[in-house]
């Protein structure tokens, strides 16, 4: 059976691409960070969640693997590779600006209609860059979204230190907020997977083949799934949006 690919590698991998993307971006074009960095660091790990996804395919179609238990492993998979982007990101951040940047604020509304159909342009958005650019396009989406909620979070902490926000508050935001930040990620995750095995099986299979439909049961399911996971993040959101509004007003 093949081995699966170590976490450690991932982790390093990502780390490295982080690094060189964070580097080249604040170096040449500060002002566009949060895309340059995004971009490049796609580019960079594009060999890898190629190689990711080549594993994923052979466990499921060579070795027999159950769709649910691969899969599994691969969304963990890129739930260390978004992790290890986010803390990489957020600490050249501190490095270069010092102080971070809150480029992804908490919105003022509490409606629920509101904050999911927010969210669900984020995740829509997701879905189709993985429908048109396969791995590409999801590296873009977590990549992008890591930059935006780690530079956010620098901010956050350096607002504590500076007393310009007191330590309850902040407290009180950051646990309400992490928990939607890591169900959100899943939800991009599971999204961005079934879009991006659509994607694949497009280019490679009749429509009416048993392949196709077998794995575009598999991608509505994880869209679908996905879908009801971004409502109860929204929900969780809606605990702290307006208290968390007023703590980042400058």
């Amino acid at each position: 059976m093949l081995a699966p690919l170590p976490y450690s590698h991932i982790a390093l991998r990502s780390a490295y691409a982080a690094f060189i993307a964070s580097l080249i971006v604040y170096l040449l074009f500060p002002d566009k960070a949060e895309l340059g960095a995004s971009a490049l660091c796609g580019l960079e790990l594009r060999t890898l969640i190629d190689t990711l996804l080549t594993r994923n395919r052979i466990y499921i179609w060579k070795e027999k693997l159950h769709p649910a238990k691969a899969n599994s492993e691969l969304a963990l998979q890129l739930l260390t590779l978004f992790g290890t982007v986010f803390v990489v990101f957020g600490l050249a951040e501190i490095f270069v600006s010092g102080g971070g940047r809150l480029t992804m604020s908490p919105k003022s509304s509490t409606s629920f209609p509101e904050l999911y159909y927010t969210n669900f342009v984020v995740l829509t958005t997701g879905i189709l860059l993985s429908l048109l650019f396969s791995g590409g396009g999801l590296l873009l989406i977590l990549n992008w979204y890591a930059f935006h909620w780690s530079t956010s979070l620098v901010y956050f902490g350096t607002a504590v230190a500076a007393g310009r926000v007191g330590l309850w508050e902040v407290t009180k935001t950051a646990g309400s907020w992490l928990p939607f930040l890591g169900l959100e990620v899943i939800a991009i995750c599971l999204s961005g997977l079934g879009a991006v095995f659509l994607s694949k099986a497009l280019r490679k299979y009749e429509l009416r083949s048993v392949p196709m439909k077998r794995v575009a049961k598999t991608a509505l399911l994880l869209i679908v799934v996905s879908f009801f996971i971004l409502a109860v993040a929204t929900l969780v959101e809606l605990s702290f949006a307006t208290s968390a509004s007023e703590i980042f007003i400058d």
